[in-house]
């Protein structure tokens, strides 16, 4: 047996959990925190040639079982504790580096997002569209 991640410098993993291959050889494995009902667990990926990136996380609630679609585009995280499933769109962070600010194209189903990292703008289809905006009445 050997060693072939124990987490991020910045981000040492507490309780490595659930791993899951892609098909170019990045294992990605839920991190649940250690806790299992302080929201402090992470998504971690190993490239193939070993490096360890944090992925996503330090606010995720026992994140447990993954899985990857069979065209790579999502990442299925089972939170333990949320009683819930996550899922993350483009695991490589290629189109949504550093997500920030967001808001809907009108009558539509794309959703535009500022990207902090990529000093970019870009939009994912999310299959509904977004609420009509409130306004109060002074």
């Amino acid at each position: 047996m050997s060693v072939y991640s124990s987490g991020t410098k910045e981000f040492p993993a507490k309780y490595p959990n659930y791993p899951v291959f892609d098909n170019k050889g990045n294992l990605y494995y839920s991190d649940s925190g250690g806790d299992f009902y302080r929201a402090e667990g992470r998504i971690v990926v190993v490239r193939p040639d070993g490096a360890t990136e944090h992925l996503y996380g330090g606010h995720l609630h026992f994140p447990n079982g993954m899985a990857i679609d069979a065209e790579e585009k999502n990442l299925y995280v089972i939170q333990s504790s949320a009683s819930n499933i996550l899922r993350f769109i483009d695991p490589y962070a290629d189109r949504m580096n550093r997500p920030a600010n967001v808001a809907f194209e009108p009558g539509s189903t794309r959703l535009f997002f500022a990207n902090l990292g990529g000093f970019s703008v870009n939009a994912v289809d999310v299959g509904e569209k977004g609420l009509r905006l409130k306004y109060p009445k002074f």
